[in-house]
């Protein structure tokens, strides 16, 4: 009878060295293109979500005689989502309430009911349409930021008191005969 003898076949310590060095190569030149892929994709959800914005500002104005969502300014900015003044049909409603700029109050700026109670959210109710994926701004205190997206102050604007008389103010959209190059809604 013959012995039969095994020999364990293995990677030497070399072997396994290089093809260590070979996959951190690859990964390293891969990292830079996930990176930009991320980057892309998230662009593109904040370009739908602008998207599905202004498909809700169209609705609002079908439902509303052609009349253009109002949006606030600083001049009459609602400092408590539960004001009175600032629900639908009072003097301070506009398509959401309170700043999207952190620096303006944290409450404003980390708080869901400012949006909630916006003349907007009826047509578009969810909540992260209002904010860009890439957005990582945070409020005083660190919490994140619950919106990253406002609207052109000529659009049907509450107070004109600090506007120019030679610029002109959209009320309808009707008003809008030639848009111009520049946006209704942008992401700050």
């Amino acid at each position: 009878m013959r012995a039969w003898q095994f020999r364990h076949k293995a990677f030497t310590l070399i072997e396994l060295l290089v093809v260590i060095a070979i996959i951190a190569i690859l990964a390293s030149l891969l990292m830079p293109v996930l990176g930009k892929a991320k980057q892309k994709a998230q662009g593109i959800g904040c370009l739908n979500n602008l998207k599905q914005l202004q498909i809700a500002w169209v609705l609002y104005s079908d439902d509303h005689e052609d009349k253009i969502v109002r949006t606030g300014g600083l001049q009459s900015l609602v400092t408590n989502p539960d004001d009175p003044a600032a629900q639908p049909g009072g003097p301070k409603a506009n398509w959401v309430l309170g700043s999207v700029n952190p620096n303006d109050g944290a409450a404003m700026s980390t708080n869901v009911k400012f949006i909630i109670n916006g003349l907007l959210y009826p047509y578009v109710q969810n909540l992260a349409v209002y904010k860009c994926p890439a957005d990582r701004k945070t409020g005083p205190g660190g919490a994140p930021t619950v919106r990253s997206v406002s609207m052109n102050g000529w659009m049907n604007p509450i107070s004109i008191e600090s506007f120019s008389p030679q610029n002109r103010v959209f009320r309808k959209r009707s008003d809008i005969v030639n848009p111009p190059p520049w946006k209704m809604l942008g992401v700050n």
